[in-house]
């Protein structure tokens, strides 16, 4: 057995048919992907300080010495981006890896507009300290009196739980995604790796089924790497705002999963750029639109960049923007106060998350063309059965 599909733990047969022999293999962390991705961060790190550094200075001087800004700006921008690109195609770093770096840049494109349309947190810019510990991270900081907060005691203690949970939880459903044929689509190939919907009810239930395990996989796995940083936000002696909020369990509607529960640091920079100047002149369902747009666009955007390099991926335009467009509304429809459902608010939740899982294929289409779930799920450790296939 090749050593390097992981380390043979258990080796049983089934009694109905005793010429069967089913393996378990469990497959350690793919510790190359770990360090990857530890590098990106390093580096992204390094590329959003002297940025941060460079757009502080625009912020203190208010718009002064344009010309200066620009020119420092693009000199340093084009330095960030090709030169981690370079690295990273010459020491053969894997897709993963370069889609994360693609979506801290992009992260940070938001917050450059942020600087030109001066929506950036205000605490955020008393001062340079403030403004590189909000600028460089992809978790943003809480702010007491125009500074980042303190950690609080027994944080790095909390995030550490919610480290190993994720994992735990993660790999077993990266297990389910493993020892399915194609990998991750364990409920059949419905889609054909397309984006194509499904002709009738039978291939729409098996589509949700897959559906729903690239959401939860996606969201151990983004989660994971989320409580790391705000683990090392708080290692450094700062207290780190919430990236998720128990989106799947405590969502009462729509408009609580995407406004109070999912993705919260691009959730801030919509509604301060986007949604709340919207807003007070149009309106909130146009402020909604608008927030929902961008994000569809930053993700297209993202999607476009990281699925290009790919060495099997392509992305249909226009998919992740439909996504969010249904998403959008699905948040202007009508919905039940959930402090006159007491008994049965579980119902909201489950009526919350429904849609969204019927159509997640527009958005993890490109993910299952490149095989991105199959790379990143091996962040975690999981087990594959020989013998037997889902």
């Amino acid at each position: 057995m090749d050593e390097t599909r992981g380390i043979e733990v258990l080796s049983f047969a089934f009694s109905a048919n005793s010429n069967s022999n089913v393996e378990a293999i469990l497959h350690p962390p793919n510790w190359m992907l770990w360090i990857n991705f530890f590098l990106v961060l390093f580096m992204a790190t390094i590329f959003l300080s002297l940025l941060g550094w460079i757009s502080f200075y625009m912020v203190e001087h208010d718009f002064k010495h344009k010309a200066y800004f620009y020119v420092l700006f693009a000199m340093t921008y084009t330095a960030g981006v090709f030169s981690p690109a370079l690295v990273m195609d010459k020491f053969k770093f894997l897709t993963s890896s370069k889609m994360l770096f693609s979506m801290i840049s992009i992260i940070n494109h938001l917050k450059l507009l942020e600087v030109l349309m001066k929506t950036y947190p205000s605490e955020a810019a008393r001062n340079m300290k403030s403004w590189l510990v909000y600028f460089s991270s992809m978790v943003e900081p809480s702010y007491d009196n125009g500074n980042p907060s303190k950690a609080k005691p027994g944080q790095k203690t909390k995030y550490i739980k919610l480290i190993i949970f994720k994992i735990l939880l993660g790999s077993i459903l990266v297990s389910v995604g493993m020892n399915s044929n194609p990998k991750f689509l364990p409920f059949g190939d419905i889609n054909k790796r397309t984006n194509i919907a499904p002709d009738n009810f039978e291939d729409f239930k098996f589509l949700f089924l897959n559906n729903a395990l690239h959401t939860f996989v996606f969201y151990f796995i983004f989660g994971t790497l989320a409580n790391i940083v705000a683990l090392m936000l708080t290692i450094v002696g700062y207290q780190a705002k919430d990236f998720f909020r128990n989106p799947f369990l405590l969502s009462k509607s729509p408009r609580d999963f995407w406004g109070n529960r999912w993705n919260l640091t691009i959730h801030g920079i919509l509604k301060r750029s986007y949604f709340e100047p919207v807003k007070k002149r149009f309106g909130t369902k146009c402020g909604s639109f608008v927030a929902f747009m961008v994000s569809g666009l930053f993700h297209e955007v993202l999607w476009c960049m990281a699925f290009k390099i790919a060495p099997n991926g392509f992305h249909h335009f226009g998919m992740v923007l439909k996504f969010f467009l249904m998403m959008f509304l699905l948040c202007c429809l009508p919905w039940p106060d959930q402090d006159k459902i007491k008994n049965g608010s579980w119902l909201l939740t489950l009526a919350t998350i429904i849609p969204g899982l019927c159509v997640a294929h527009y958005f993890f289409g490109a993910f299952l063309n490149a095989e991105l779930f199959e790379e990143v799920g091996k962040l975690f450790p999981y087990i594959t059965l020989e013998g037997i296939q889902l």
